[in-house]
């Protein structure tokens, strides 16, 4: 069923979820399916088996544990930036 990805918010439509699993069954990771193409997702054992290297060497849209740690430091950073910005401008109530 389509849904608003909680994994990704960055993603403005619905996607599909499907898991990425080996030919023996080990579930590497999950993929994001929509209109306009799709995004993979390495799990832990992915990342560590280097599904998200191979699927990047493919030329396939990648979200790894490393890119939603810098993706969220750069959110952190940037509201820390708006935080201290808007510290200067509020003055005591009279």
């Amino acid at each position: 069923m389509a849904h608003y990805s909680n994994r990704d918010p960055t993603e403005t439509e619905k996607v599909i979820t499907a898991g990425v699993s080996t030919a023996k069954g080990s579930q590497v990771g999950s993929v994001h399916i929509r209109k306009e193409g799709f995004k993979m997702f390495p799990n832990r054992l992915g990342t560590e088996l280097g599904f998200n290297k191979v699927w990047r060497a493919a030329g396939l849209e990648v979200e790894d544990s490393e890119d939603r740690m810098a993706r969220r430091a750069a959110e952190e950073s940037a509201k820390a930036s708006v935080d201290g910005d808007n510290a200067g401008e509020s003055s005591p109530a009279k």
